[in-house]
C-alpha cells in the first residue's frame, strides 16, 4: 500500500506487484448494482406503501444506500486520487444517513415510531452534523488510498466519533429488534423481527470495510452485506403487511377491513367516502356512489329518503332502523348510526354514517316471532282440546254404553252410530288442530296411508284453494306402517302447503301411495307430486336445512319438520325436481304385517276384573262415566274429585284394598303425578293408569307428566280404558310396545 498525497498523482503509478490482487472482487460493478438495487427499493417502498411510515422508512433506507454505493463505484476506478477524493466526499451525502435510516426503518417495522420520536429525531440530527462535517472539512474523510482494487477513502483518529455513532445506532436498532422478539404476543410480528434482526446484523457488516484503515488488506466488502440487508427488507415488506399503529394508519385499516357500511358526506350531502363493505352490501361500486346525492341510498321519496336528508341536521343518530336499496333495487335493512365530521376549528365539514346489515338479525327475529305465536297457539288448543276431550270423552263414552243396552236390529242403534262417527269426526279434527299447532304426544300405532289420506282429504282441500286440482291415487296393495298419526298427518299437510305456495297461479297436485320393494324390504311408498315453478339442483341439497327459505315470510322449518319425521319413523325421502316442471316428494316407509284392528283395543273384548280402582277425576261428568265403565265390568270403584279427598280415601280403612290409582293429570291445587308419587312412597307396588285432555307437550314440557309412564289420552273408548287397567293389573304390555310407553313431545322436529 503507498498513501496518495498528492493530488496529480496518476492511477498507473501503482499498479505494480500487490499481494492481494488475487482476491476475489466485483470492483466498482458491485457497488453500482447495489447502489441501484437502493433506489429500486425506494420505488417499490414507495408505489406498495405511499406516503405511509414504513413507505418512507424504506425508501429513506433505499436512497442513502444508493447515495453511498453509487459515487463510491466511481470512487473506485477515479483515474487520479483528487478525482477520487472528490467522489467519496459526495458519498458521504448517504453514508453518515444509513444508521440513521435503519433505525427509522426499525421503528416503523415495530409501531414504535411516536414512542422513540425523539431518539429519531437525534440520530438524524447527529448524522445530518456528520454529513455536514464530511463535506466542509477533511477530518472525516482524510484522504484516499489505493489498493490493487482501486481508491478507497483513508481515516485516522478524527473519524472514530463517526465510528462510535454508526455502530451505536445500530447497536440500539439490534436491541429494539430483540426486545420487540422476547415481549410480543403475536407471532407474526416475531417473525418479521427475526428476519430485520438479521438485517440490522448484515447492515453493520459494512462497519468492516474501516479495516483497511488499520493494516488489513481486504477490499471493502461491505457492499455484499448491504446488498443482502436490502434483499431480506424487501422481501419482508413484499410478503408481509407490516402494521403501523398510528392513527392515520389504523383508521385507513379500520375503514377497509370494517363489515359495517362507511358512507361520508360532505355538507351539502353528497357521498365523498365509501368503503369495500358498502360497495359490496349495495352491489354498486365506489365510482358510481362518489359525487351522487345521500338520497341514492334510499327509495326515492320514500320516508327513508327524508330521514336520510334530516340526518345532517342531527348531532347524532344511534342504532335507527332504515332501508337502502341494492342496485337492482334489492331492500337492506340497517341499523344506522351517525355523527359529524368536525375540523380542528370546530367546524363541521360533513357526516360520518355507520350503517350496519341487520338483515341476518331480522330474519331470525321473524322466525322467533312465528316459532312464538305457534307456542301460543300449541297452548291454547292444548287448553280447548283439555276441555273439548273431556265433552267428547262423556258424548262417545255414553253413546257406547248405550249401543249395548239395544239389540243388534234396533233402528236407535243407527242414530247412535251417527253420534258416535260425529264424536270420532271432532277427536280427528282435535287432533289435526293439535298437529297443526305442532302440541301433542308422539305415539306410534299400526296404520293405513290410505285411510290418513282419506281422512285428510276434506282439510287438504280447503288448504290448497279453488285454483288448485287435487287428486288422490291410492293404492289399494299398499302395506300397513307404525307411525304417530299425528306425525304422519302434519308431513302430509307440510308437503301440500309447500306444494301450494309453489303454485301461486293454480295447478295440479296430485298425492299418491303404492307399495315399493327394494332389496327385499317391504314399504309403502307414499308421494306428493306438484306441476309447480320447480327448483334448481343447488335449492334441493339445502332444502332440509332449518331455517333455510326460498319465500319471502317462510320460516324455513316445514320440510325440516318433515325430514325429522320420516327419519324418526324410520324411513327415507327423496326429492325429485326440475325449475319450471314441478317437484316429487317420495317417502318411504317400512311396513308392518299387523292389522290396524290388533292394535285398537275397541274391537277386542275386554276382560272383566274384581280389583278396586281409586278413581280421581275434577270433571264430575268424566269421573261418573269411568266409574260406570269400570263397575259394569266387575271393578270395585272409589271415586275421589280432588288428589286431597283421594288421599284421605287412601289412609282409610278402604286403601289397603286399592289395587290401582286412575287418575287425571292436571287438577286443581295438586297434580295427578304428585298424589300417585305421595301413595306410591307408602306402597311401591301401586299401579298408577293416568288420563288427560291435555297434550303431551303440555304435560312433559311444563314437568307434570314424566316422559315414560302410563298415559291413557281422552277422548277414549270405554273398552279401551277397562283392556288398558286389565293389562296394567296383569302385568302384560300392549303388543309390540313395553309396558311403559314413552312420551316424546312434539314441539317440532
Amino acid at each position: 500500500m503507498r498513501p496518495v498525497c498528492g493530488a496529480g498523482a496518476h492511477r498507473s503509478d501503482y499498479r505494480q506487484g500487490d499481494s492481494i490482487e488475487h482476491l476475489p472482487f466485483l470492483g466498482s460493478g458491485g457497488f453500482l448494482a447495489t447502489g441501484v438495487g437502493g433506489v429500486l427499493l425506494a420505488a417499490f417502498a414507495y408505489v406498495r406503501y405511499g406516503h405511509t411510515r414504513l413507505g418512507v422508512a424504506s425508501a429513506v433506507v433505499g436512497l442513502a444506500t444508493a447515495m453511498w454505493l453509487v459515487p463510491f463505484s466511481y470512487m473506485l476506478d477515479g483515474d487520479t486520487a483528487a478525482e477520487a477524493l472528490r467522489w467519496a466526499k459526495v458519498g458521504y451525502f448517504g453514508v453518515p444517513f444509513i444508521p440513521p435510516a435503519v433505525y427509522l426503518l426499525a421503528c416503523s417495522v415495530l409501531g414504535i415510531q411516536d414512542r422513540r420520536r425523539p431518539v429519531i429525531t437525534a440520530t438524524w440530527l447527529v448524522g445530518g452534523a456528520f454529513c455536514v462535517w464530511a463535506q466542509s472539512t477533511d477530518r472525516l474523510v482524510t484522504g484516499v488510498r489505493e489498493y490493487a482494487w482501486g481508491f478507497y477513502p483513508t481515516f485516522d483518529s478524527r473519524s472514530i466519533p463517526f465510528l462510535v455513532f454508526a455502530s451505536g445506532v445500530i447497536t440500539l436498532t439490534v436491541v429494539e429488534f430483540l426486545l420487540a422478539h422476547a415481549r410480543s404476543d403475536s407471532r407474526a410480528l416475531r417473525v418479521r423481527a427475526r428476519w430485520f434482526l438479521l438485517a440490522s446484523g448484515l447492515a453493520s457488516a459494512a462497519l468492516l470495510d474501516f479495516l483497511p484503515n488499520f493494516g488489513v488488506d481486504v477490499p471493502p466488502s461491505g457492499y455484499l452485506s448491504v446488498t443482502a440487508c436490502l434483499a431480506i427488507v424487501l422481501l419482508v415488506i413484499r410478503h408481509h403487511r407490516v402494521a403501523e399503529y398510528t392513527p392515520s394508519f389504523a383508521a385507513e385499516e379500520i375503514t377497509r377491513t370494517m363489515g359495517d357500511l362507511l358512507i361520508v358526506c360532505d355538507e351539502s350531502g353528497y357521498i365523498r367516502v365509501v368503503n369495500e363493505a358498502t360497495e359490496k352490501t349495495l352491489g354498486r361500486p365506489r365510482a358510481e356512489l362518489l359525487g351522487q346525492s345521500i338520497l341514492v341510498l334510499a327509495e326515492e321519496e320514500s320516508q327513508d329518503a327524508d330521514r336520510l336528508v334530516s340526518l345532517r341536521g342531527e348531532e347524532t343518530v344511534r342504532d335507527e332502523e332504515m332501508t337502502f336499496r341494492t342496485s337492482d333495487g334489492t331492500p337492506v335493512d340497517v341499523s344506522v348510526s351517525t355523527s359529524h365530521l368536525d375540523d380542528v376549528a370546530g367546524t363541521t365539514l360533513g357526516t360520518v354514517i355507520i350503517a350496519r346489515d341487520i338483515r341476518s338479525r331480522k330474519q331470525l327475529e321473524e322466525q322467533l316471532l312465528q316459532s312464538q305465536k305457534m307456542e301460543a297457539v300449541g297452548r291454547l288448543a292444548g287448553g280447548v282440546a283439555h276441555d273439548f276431550n273431556n265433552v267428547l270423552t262423556v258424548i262417545s263414552g255414553h253413546v257406547d254404553l248405550l249401543s249395548t243396552s239395544f239389540g243388534a236390529e234396533d233402528p236407535r242403534k243407527e242414530d247412535l252410530r251417527d253420534i258416535r262417527s260425529a264424536a270420532e269426526r271432532a277427536t280427528t279434527l282435535t287432533r289435526q288442530l293439535l298437529t297443526f299447532s305442532r302440541s301433542g304426544v308422539i305415539e306410534p300405532v299400526v296404520l293405513d296411508p290410505n285411510e290418513v289420506l282419506t281422512d285428510l282429504e276434506v282439510m287438504l282441500r280447503r288448504i290448497v284453494g279453488e285454483d288448485v286440482t287435487l287428486e288422490t291415487d291410492l293404492d289399494p296393495r299398499v302395506g300397513l306402517i307404525r307411525a304417530d298419526r299425528g306425525q304422519l298427518e302434519q308431513l302430509i299437510m307440510n308437503l301440500v302447503v309447500n306444494a301450494r305456495e309453489a303454485m301461486p297461479s293454480g295447478g295440479r297436485l296430485c298425492l299418491r301411495t303404492r307399495a315399493s320393494t327394494l332389496a327385499d324390504d317391504a314399504a309403502a311408498l307414499l308421494e306428493v307430486a306438484d306441476g309447480g315453478e320447480g327448483m334448481d339442483p343447488d335449492t334441493q341439497q339445502r332444502i332440509f336445512e332449518p331455517f333455510f327459505t326460498t319465500k319471502a315470510e317462510g320460516t324455513g322449518l316445514g320440510l325440516a319438520t318433515v325430514y325429522g319425521i320420516v327419519q324418526q319413523a324410520g324411513g327415507s325421502m327423496e326429492v325429485s325436481s326440475q325449475p319450471g316442471r314441478g317437484t316429487t316428494f317420495s317417502i318411504r316407509l317400512p311396513v308392518v304385517r299387523l292389522r290396524p284392528e290388533a292394535d285398537d283395543p275397541a274391537t277386542q273384548r275386554p276382560k272383566a276384573g274384581e280389583e278396586t280402582i281409586l278413581l280421581v277425576e275434577d270433571e264430575a261428568m268424566v269421573r261418573a262415566l269411568a266409574r260406570r265403565v269400570l263397575e259394569r265390568h266387575g271393578y270395585r270403584v272409589l271415586e275421589a274429585q280432588a288428589p286431597d279427598e283421594a288421599r284421605t280415601i287412601f289412609d282409610g280403612p278402604d286403601g289397603a284394598e286399592i289395587d290401582l290409582l286412575l287418575s287425571d293429570v292436571v287438577m286443581p291445587g295438586k297434580s295427578g303425578p304428585e298424589l300417585a308419587a305421595e301413595l306410591r312412597a307408602l306402597r311401591p307396588e301401586l299401579n298408577v293408569l293416568f288420563m288427560s285432555g291435555y297434550t303431551g307437550t303440555h304435560l312433559t314440557q311444563q314437568g307434570v307428566l314424566p316422559t315414560t309412564t302410563e298415559l291413557l289420552r281422552k277422548p277414549f273408548h270405554p273398552d279401551a280404558l277397562v283392556t288398558r287397567i286389565r293389562r296394567i293389573l296383569d302385568g302384560r304390555p300392549a303388543p309390540g310396545e313395553s309396558l311403559e310407553t314413552p312420551l316424546v313431545p312434539q314441539s317440532g322436529v
